[in-house]
C-alpha cells in the first residue's frame, strides 16, 4: 500500500527519509506536462507549506520550468540525516516495489533504513 498522496509533505517526507530527490508537480507518470493545479502556481506558498507540515521543518527549494507551454514546478528535496516526520507524526521512506513503481512506507524511527 503506498502512503504518498498527491500531497507535496508526504512526497517531500518520504525523500528527505532517503537520499533525498526531486518531485515534479504538474508532470503526469508518463513524463506528460499537464501543468501546475492552481493552488500550486505561488511556488513560494509551496515552501512555507512544506515546511510547516514537516517535523523538523524540511527546507526545500523549487524551480518553475515551463513544458509545452504549461509551467510545472521542481521541488528539489536535500539529503539529510535527520528523519523527518510528517505534521501527523509519520515517518515514511520512500522505495522502488518490483514492478518498477515507487511507493512510500512506514518506517520506525528508531530503524532508520
Amino acid at each position: 500500500m503506498s502512503w504518498c498522496s498527491p500531497l507535496p509533505t508526504l512526497a517531500e517526507t518520504c525523500l528527505a527519509n532517503t537520499s533525498g530527490g526531486e518531485l515534479w508537480l504538474g508532470v503526469e507518470d508518463d513524463g506528460k506536462a499537464s501543468g501546475l493545479h492552481l493552488k500550486h502556481q505561488n511556488t513560494t506558498h509551496l515552501l512555507g507549506l512544506i515546511a510547516e507540515q514537516t517535523t523538523p521543518p524540511l527546507v526545500v527549494s523549487v524551480q518553475q520550468h515551463c513544458i509545452d507551454s504549461v509551467i510545472v514546478a521542481q521541488i528539489i528535496v536535500p539529503r539529510t540525516n535527520t528523519l523527518i516526520a510528517t505534521f501527523e507524526g509519520m515517518y515514511l521512506k520512500r522505495r522502488i516495489k518490483n514492478d518498477g513503481t515507487p511507493e512510500c512506507i512506514h518506517i520506525d524511527p528508531e530503524d532508520k533504513a
